[in-house]
């Protein structure tokens, strides 16, 4: 099933969703609506974001991530990122868009495996890379892409120019190889504003995470489960630690308790996390570079 986009929502205490689909007839009806709750009370989550790196070639100076403003950087092992995402397949039912992002994921060496295991998953639906088209995987990765069902999504960042040959050059490969991609225009984005806390009352952190371009930015980073990649810049590298607002799935052993913790991570009216966002949703060039 290939998915363009879900959005989520919580509409008189029942979780709901809509789908745009690339096929209305891959979905029906209680699909289209009711993802989280399947007829057999099975858990869903309509999208993730897997982390697998916190290394970037580029540095965006309001990149959503925090990614250049890390103090140590990392790569995740294919069989640390694996373990978590096993982990929490084994309690739910299905993923329906993973996207596996960083920083830059082809730095990672060690996305082969990755790759392999989300392409043969029956649990997992639309499969992506997310990436700034700068980086030419190694073979054997391009060997793995060519037949399979991830999807190469390249965001059409504005680049100097030595960047730009890169990116043509991977855009040819993958053509020869007939490997699946598409260019995803990113000329703005969403303005985030600098990370301090701005004590947003009670009712504006409501309207404020409801109104967030990153609302449905779920990410599973080093075992746990963040609302969006800013959240988990905060917990991690500013110690700012909620931890009702974060999901540890590696302490979780019970297909029951990660039901009642997935439903207690999507029911959050709103995130004390949202207080470190300027909230004014702008819109500013998109991928511009620290000097």
């Amino acid at each position: 099933m290939l998915l363009e986009n879900i959005k989520c929502y919580k509409k008189t205490n029942r979780y709901r969703c809509i789908i745009n689909a690339k096929k209305s007839s891959d979905l029906n009806l209680w699909q289209s609506i009711a993802i989280f709750w399947n007829p057999m009370k099975m858990v869903d989550i309509p999208t993730l974001d897997l982390d697998i790196t916190t290394f970037c070639n580029l540095r965006c100076e309001a990149c959503g991530k925090n990614i250049p403003y890390y103090k140590k950087h990392e790569h995740y092992s294919s069989k640390m990122v694996l373990h978590d995402l096993k982990h929490l397949l084994s309690y739910i039912n299905k993923i329906y868009s993973l996207s596996i992002i960083g920083g830059e994921p082809f730095l990672n060496n060690d996305i082969e495996a990755v790759i392999e295991f989300c392409d043969q998953s029956q649990q997992l639906g639309y499969i992506d890379i997310v990436t700034n088209g700068t980086v030419i995987p190694k073979d054997s990765v391009l060997k793995r892409l060519k037949g399979s069902r991830v999807h190469i999504n390249i965001s059409e960042y504005q680049l100097n120019a030595q960047q730009q040959v890169q990116r043509e050059r991977l855009i040819q490969i993958l053509q020869n190889t007939d490997i699946d991609y598409s260019f995803k225009p990113q000329e703005y984005w969403k303005n985030l504003g600098i990370l301090k806390n701005y004590n947003y009352n009670f009712n504006f952190l409501r309207w404020m995470y409801n109104a967030c371009p990153m609302r449905n930015c779920v990410v599973l980073h080093n075992g746990k489960l963040y609302h969006c990649g800013r959240s988990c810049f905060c917990y991690l590298e500013k110690n700012i630690r909620y931890e009702d607002e974060i999901l540890d799935v590696r302490t979780i052993y019970n297909k029951n308790d990660m039901k009642r913790a997935i439903k207690k991570f999507y029911s959050i009216p709103y995130l004390k996390y949202c207080n470190y966002c300027a909230a004014s949703f702008e819109r500013i060039p998109a991928a511009v570079q620290i000097h």
